[in-house]
């Protein structure tokens, strides 16, 4: 359905209380179900079930869903780098991604990068450094493009 299309359907303010309770995570819920929602709202669990058939909900729901996400975006992108430093693979394969520098279709998988980690040395001489660490044996991460977009 095209987004005017959208716009002209004409929701409820109760059907709208729905909507914005449907797309938060189900552990974000209060009340945590539909039937405890349903009282809230003073329908039947049956009437919330019916709206989701109509026309248009999904449409509704999934343009609700990317207007939550674009406002929540800047904090996705540093839960992403907070787990990139901390060296957790799907968070810089993901950040990777959305650099364009990882083909996430790509046939083997992942099988076009490779994401090397160094693990950190405690070496006597401070200045000094082995192959694949950083000043003082800090962790390198090192990743290897095989195929770029």
């Amino acid at each position: 359905m095209a987004d005017n299309q959208i716009e002209s359907i004409s929701w409820t303010p109760k059907q709208i209380k729905f909507q914005a309770w449907l797309i938060k995570d189900e552990y974000d819920r209060i009340p945590a179900t539909q039937k405890e929602f349903a009282k809230i709202l003073g329908v039947t669990e049956e009437t919330l079930s019916r709206w989701k058939k109509r026309p248009g909900w999904n449409d509704a729901i999934a343009k609700k869903t990317w207007e939550y996400v674009g406002s929540e975006f800047p904090q996705i992108i540093n839960a992403l780098i907070r787990g990139a430093k901390k060296e957790n693979i799907e968070h810089i394969r993901t950040i990777l991604e959305l650099l364009n520098y990882l083909k996430p279709e790509s046939k083997n998988g992942y099988g076009d990068i490779n994401i090397f980690i160094a693990e950190s040395h405690n070496y006597l001489d401070p200045t000094e450094t082995a192959p694949g660490t950083g000043q003082n044996g800090a962790r390198v991460i090192e990743v290897q493009r095989s195929e770029l977009r």
